[in-house]
């Protein structure tokens, strides 16, 4: 049976879930408010106890196609059976997944039981916005495999995420049609409304993010820096790498060396699966992943009460300095921001002209004139922070 109760248990409580029995039918289950890419999952059994917890489980989520839930798979076509926490119920035991997907609700379901079992649990996640996933062109069409009534954008989206032969979909927003339509597009023709692509392998942009201590990468280090004084240093050494594209780095002594060393990967989290634990006294980093972009579909687009809006009177810089949001902070090195879309345009993916009701129409989205994937935009005492991702 269900549980359903909603008693207040967070990761850090000292209490946690506890099934009725000690079976494979329960399971806790997460909603999350809105939809997230769901990128990993970290458990501990509960604190109050030395050995109730949750050895085994499924991780599971809604298939749009039949309305249930399903197993996560990893490889596809075989269900993962998660390790939970074997041993020292606080510990936290961290899993990234291999294939990341976007709900809105997840399944924890176990499998092996601990004690009296005993389970808390964090998704991890970030959240999906945009159809980020996704770029819109209009010159392309193709053959249809499926079409699909009662769902909206990003549910359609969702659909062609579950299928590997769909290349992208069409979203008609007419009442009277099928608005959802999963293709693999192969012919060059005009058919009037938005195609939303797959966008193409993600590239590391200049920004990282910092995924903790004793994380690691196992036999994946294609360059090691010996004797380098600081992290930050090791992060300014992959994005200066030539001779692979670095996507992270792993810094620490390692293998009985007496110097602080930067090992360099053209591997992460979306190509491998890292280890958290692993055995070696690291930390590790990876760069975040970008995508191209249509330019009608990005910029910072931003207005205020009192009638400022985003346009090319704003300066922006794709450097970080300290400082930069201070009042008396002088920008007089900066570029005068580049409008890069309007708000009928920026993330607005309709071919109606549609903009955003609570933002000014006379916003324009504004950018660097390089395209970095960290912006800073200033104006007098407002400024804006942007990262790309």
């Amino acid at each position: 049976m269900a549980d359903f109760s909603q008693t207040p248990v967070t990761f850090k409580s000292i209490s946690g879930w506890v099934p009725n029995t000690l079976d494979t039918y329960h399971f806790i289950q997460a909603d999350l408010g809105q939809l997230f890419v769901i990128r990993g999952v970290q458990t501990r059994g509960r604190g109050d106890t030395l050995d109730n917890s949750v050895l085994q489980y499924k991780l599971q989520y809604i298939d749009k196609m039949t309305c249930s839930f399903v197993d996560y798979e990893e490889p596809h076509g075989s269900a993962k059976i998660f390790a939970g926490n074997s041993e020292y119920p606080n510990n936290t035991v961290t899993h990234f997944l291999e294939f990341p997907f976007v709900r809105q609700c997840v399944r924890i379901r176990p499998t092996v039981y601990g004690g009296l079992g005993g389970l808390r649990f964090e998704v991890l996640g970030t959240e999906f916005e945009n159809l980020d996933f996704y770029t819109i062109r209009d010159d392309s069409s193709g053959s249809d495999i499926s079409n699909h009534r009662n769902v909206n954008r990003e549910e359609c989206a969702i659909l062609c995420e579950q299928l590997e032969d769909c290349q992208g979909f069409i979203y008609d927003s007419d009442p009277l049609s099928i608005p959802c339509t999963l293709r693999n597009f192969d012919a060059m023709t005009t058919v009037g409304m938005p195609m939303y692509y797959k966008n193409e392998e993600p590239a590391p942009s200049n920004g990282f993010v910092d995924l903790g201590f004793q994380v690691c990468i196992p036999s994946s280090n294609d360059v090691v820096i010996t004797n380098v004084l600081t992290y930050d240093e090791c992060k300014q050494l992959c994005l200066d790498e030539t001779s692979i594209v670095c996507w992270s780095v792993e810094y620490g002594m390692q293998g009985g060396s007496n110097s602080l060393n930067c090992q360099l990967s053209a591997q992460y989290s979306g190509t491998v699966t890292i280890m958290n634990p692993c055995e070696a006294d690291v930390f590790y980093s990876e760069r975040i992943p970008t995508y191209d972009y249509d330019p009608e579909l990005y910029g910072i687009l931003a207005s205020a009460w009192n009638g400022i809006v985003t346009n090319s009177s704003w300066k922006c810089s794709g450097t970080f300095e300290e400082g930069w949001f201070e009042v008396d902070f002088d920008d007089s090195a900066w570029a005068a921001a580049v409008e890069v879309s309007t708000n009928k345009s920026t993330f607005i993916p309709d071919v109606t002209g549609k903009s955003w009701d609570n933002i000014a129409e006379n916003a324009k989205g504004i950018w660097t004139n390089g395209m970095d994937d960290v912006v800073y935009c200033r104006l007098g005492t407002f400024y804006l922070h942007h990262l790309n991702q």
